[in-house]
């Protein structure tokens, strides 16, 4: 469904007040789709987890998912709960590296 809204995107440049031709767009996505920040978290996301596969480095945060969000006796629970590795921290054009040591963050800075 996301691809079909993208397939046969036209756009056109305007300089100067003069329009050019038409021309086929086919990557990226619409200017002010809704969509864009949601795509490119995804896209530099994987982008970053090929990149980080064999460097190592990161952070593991424990989670669990629960149906009652506000019962904080949740978070002290050793089942049920899932490890995840942190490398970076995504929000919109701004971006985070986490690392233990300083010598990882030069490694994955590098």
């Amino acid at each position: 469904m996301i691809e079909a809204l993208h397939t046969g995107m036209m756009a056109n440049v305007s300089v100067g007040g003069e329009v050019s031709e038409s021309f086929s767009v086919t990557n990226g996505v619409k200017q002010g789709c809704v969509l864009a920040p949601t795509l490119f978290s995804i896209f530099l996301s994987s982008m970053l987890d090929e990149a980080f596969r064999d460097i190592g480095g990161g952070v593991y945060i424990q989670s669990r998912q629960s149906a009652d969000l506000f019962n904080v006796a949740h978070f002290r629970a050793k089942t049920k709960t899932t490890r995840i590795l942190m490398r970076e921290l995504l929000f919109a054009d701004d971006s985070a590296v986490v690392t233990y040591t300083a010598e990882e963050m030069q490694r994955s800075l590098a």
